[in-house]
């Protein structure tokens, strides 16, 4: 007698479909697991660079978000803390994205956000909508909940045969320095508080930095320069001055014009001041631009003598701004100029003090009716 139990055909049939569907069901998964992010269901790093690699004949813009202090939330408050942090940065990210835009999570505290056809303004632009976004939603949760991030970005025109990683490094630059002119950098605890001990002497460094910076940025963007070099102006604008921490109040603070010798003494600012940049590894890579910032188109600034294009475009820049600025604000020997006034004198000194093509661009920023909006990231 034959006890076996004898299925339909269509049955047979049914569980061989389920068993493939089944498998199907498992490898999709397994792929979901290789190029997702487990916890925030965001792409990994891996699919995130792989999408840049293939998408690397368009112009690509790239994002980086740092969630600031999470491993100290990890080691205080517990993983699931840290955890729930990072599943809200990520919802945070899909609200504020459309499905063409790229997310992920590339690290343990890092998110990537990869535009594609993207110009370096809309990159710019789009780094400060996140900003903007984290900033609201801090005041709508209340200090308990809020999250502290970073921000930098990179974009370039088609990739080519550029390395992927190299764009990496760009934005990863650009969030480092971020995190130091948001003073959220421990390692730049010294320096910060030197420049604290200047601002203190003299209570219009702050305001005239912040001033320069937001100029310097507008002008940068203008002359299409690269992620890094804003960030290295919004430094520069900053910390320029920092030497003067070492210049005696009855030079830094006289009211009226410096005798010769005075002058010779003030001039050291700028040496100064290289070297405590370069003695400083966040402020390193602008300790040059410290040194040059005085140097005069014409070859007779100082403490080097540079001539034109031999002085780095960054201290170009900051000559024109700086400039302008002291020229429009008051000082205690002279009330301040007219806009019309100064922007009479860069013109009489382009050429002389100037870079001639930067007095134009500068100028022409006051032109346009369109200004940037989108400057609070820097400043």
């Amino acid at each position: 007698m034959n006890n076996k139990i004898q299925f339909p055909s269509s049955h047979k049939r049914l569980r061989k479909t389920s068993v493939r569907e089944e498998l199907r069901l498992l490898k999709s998964n397994l792929e979901q697991l290789r190029f997702r992010d487990s916890l925030t269901g965001l792409h990994n790093r891996i699919s995130f660079c792989n999408i840049l690699e293939n998408n690397k004949n368009r112009d690509i813009g790239i994002i980086i978000c740092d969630v600031n202090g999470l491993k100290n939330i990890n080691d205080s408050l517990g993983i699931q803390k840290g955890d729930s942090i990072l599943v809200d940065v990520a919802n945070i990210l899909k609200n504020a994205f459309n499905e063409s835009i790229v997310l992920a999570r590339i690290g343990g505290d890092e998110f990537g956000v990869a535009i594609l056809e993207s110009s370096g303004k809309e990159t710019l632009e789009l780094s400060q909508l996140v900003f903007n976004i984290i900033k609201k939603y801090n005041a709508d949760v209340g200090h308990e909940k809020a999250i502290s991030i970073s921000v930098g970005y990179s974009s370039t025109k088609a990739i080519g045969e550029r390395n992927i990683e190299r764009l990496f490094r760009e934005a990863e630059n650009s969030l480092y320095r971020r995190k130091l002119h948001l003073s959220q950098s421990a390692r730049s605890a010294g320096i910060l508080a030197t420049k604290k001990i200047l601002e203190a002497r003299d209570s219009n460094t702050e305001v005239h930095a912040n001033r320069s910076s937001k100029l310097m940025i507008q002008l940068g963007i203008k002359l299409g320069l690269s992620a890094s070099q804003i960030a290295d102006l919004c430094l520069l604008g900053q910390f320029h001055d920092i030497g003067k921490v070492a210049i005696p109040d009855r030079i830094l603070l006289k009211e009226g014009p410096l005798d010769q010798e005075e002058r010779e003494e003030m001039k050291r600012h700028s040496e100064i001041g290289y070297n405590i940049a370069l003695s400083t590894p966040d402020l390193a890579p602008i300790a040059p631009f410290i040194l040059k910032h005085h140097e005069w188109w014409n070859g007779k600034g100082y403490p080097t003598g540079l001539q034109g294009k031999a002085i780095p475009l960054e201290c170009r820049i900051l000559a024109v701004v700086d400039a302008y600025d002291a020229m429009t604000n008051d000082r205690p020997y002279r009330k301040a100029m007219s806009h019309e006034q100064a922007k009479a004198e860069l013109l009489r000194f382009a050429g002389i003090q100037f870079d001639p093509l930067v007095v134009d661009l500068f100028l022409s920023c006051f032109t346009e009716s369109k200004k940037v909006d989108y400057i609070e990231y820097y400043i």
